[in-house]
């Protein structure tokens, strides 16, 4: 993934007019070395401290802009770990005390729709059932499809049966 702080440096290392091939002297390593930490920090953002700071001050890049471009690359990660925790909902069928079946609930459904389904697969099955909505949250129905509970995670505990 791109970063900003990388993106950024590299419009620095533009500006000043310095070369792939003047990168070695300026972060004080051998040529191919330099060129691939520099491609590895300019494509992800993921350096040592060390080149961080040597680039720096090679590149008369103030603190607080590092600063403000880390927090950025930290908000643009969190955000794509957030899309990529959307999971399809699912249903967890209680056979019986060490036998758990996984099924598929139709796409498209709402939460209430789906609550509903679920609800009435417990009754038409006769046995306790879990929606899952995700990884936060999850709805628990009895054998009679009546809804038990729901459990919504935290950071310390999951809600996915």
């Amino acid at each position: 993934m791109k970063s900003a702080l990388g993106n950024y440096f590299e419009r620095r290392r533009k500006e000043k007019n310095i070369s792939l091939a003047q990168l070695p002297g300026m972060l004080g390593c051998r040529k191919n070395k330099a060129r691939r930490l520099w491609d590895t920090f300019v494509h992800t953002g993921i350096c040592s401290t060390d080149f961080l700071r040597t680039a720096a001050v090679a590149l008369d890049v103030p603190a607080d802009m590092i600063e403000v471009l880390i927090e950025s690359d930290i908000y643009a990660a969190a955000k794509r770990a957030r899309e990529q925790e959307k999971e399809t909902p699912y249903l967890v069928t209680r056979i019986n005390a060490t036998f758990y079946s996984r099924g598929a609930i139709p796409d498209g459904l709402t939460l209430e729709q789906a609550e509903a389904f679920a609800g009435a697969k417990a009754r038409e099955r006769g046995l306790r059932t879990c929606l899952v909505w995700g990884r936060r949250f999850a709805v628990y129905f009895d054998a009679n499809g009546e809804v038990e509970g729901r459990s919504n995670s935290t950071p310390w505990w999951d809600a996915r049966p």
